[in-house]
């Protein structure tokens, strides 16, 4: 690893690309980017059961809009 002395550009040798690069500050959208990408079966299931969470309370909300009108 190579770090220059003044500290202004940060630069970090990468042992999975082989090549070097420059160390960036990551946001919140590159970590949960990262974090999906990383964890895929989890984001999936994660994401499922809101939409199908979302989806029965629509059902529930139209179900009882038609004992309503009986």
């Amino acid at each position: 690893m190579q770090n220059t002395n003044e500290g202004i550009f940060i630069c970090t040798y990468d042992s999975k690309v082989l090549r070097m690069r420059e160390k960036t500050k990551k946001n919140w959208k590159d970590k949960l980017y990262t974090s999906i990408t990383k964890h895929k079966f989890i984001s999936i299931v994660i994401l499922s059961f809101i939409m199908l969470s979302g989806i029965n309370v629509m059902m529930v909300y139209h179900f009882f809009k038609i004992l309503q009108n009986i």
